[in-house]
């Protein structure tokens, strides 16, 4: 038999006040602009697959944030992640809300920052999405993809 050791989800999934007295410390300046560099904002509901998918993002060298779709917006207006990975859900919905905020912070940056991946269970197009990675997750595919929309230069003055 094959054992799996999940981290606790404690550790993950703390309160945003926590979670930003934690980053504060540790978290790199922004840039002119205001974006922080390295810092990725990952927002859904199943604990599993944010757990995966920050492990992945950590792999790539990266520091995050893990929240609720219903924190999502609040604190996208408090950070400037320079890549924001989206949770569709089973149904590709859980984070439906988030789009007009998304959209409004890419309006205003430059070189639309943040960049915005979105995981699916279909290959439903969106005009926030820069792009769709089908679920399950895998690290070889989703790593890639993450290494890539991060090292987008951030937007200049």
């Amino acid at each position: 038999t094959t054992e799996i050791y999940l981290f606790p989800y404690t550790t993950l999934f703390r309160s945003v006040a926590e979670e930003f007295d934690t980053r504060s410390v540790a978290a790199p300046a922004p840039t002119e602009r205001g974006v922080v560099p390295h810092l990725i904002l990952i927002i859904g509901r199943s604990r599993i697959n944010t757990i995966v998918v920050s492990k992945i993002v950590e792999r790539c060298g990266m520091r995050h944030i893990c929240v609720s779709p219903e924190e999502g917006e609040a604190v996208l207006l408090k950070t400037s992640p320079i890549l924001a990975i989206l949770d569709g859900g089973s149904d590709n919905r859980d984070c439906e809300a988030l789009m007009r905020p998304l959209r409004q912070r890419r309006a205003e940056a430059s070189r639309m920052l943040p960049a915005v991946i979105l995981l699916s269970t279909s290959a439903l197009r969106r005009d926030t999405v820069d792009a769709i990675v089908a679920k399950p997750i895998l690290p070889e595919v989703l790593q890639p993809v993450v290494s890539r929309l991060a090292a987008r230069p951030p937007p200049q003055g």
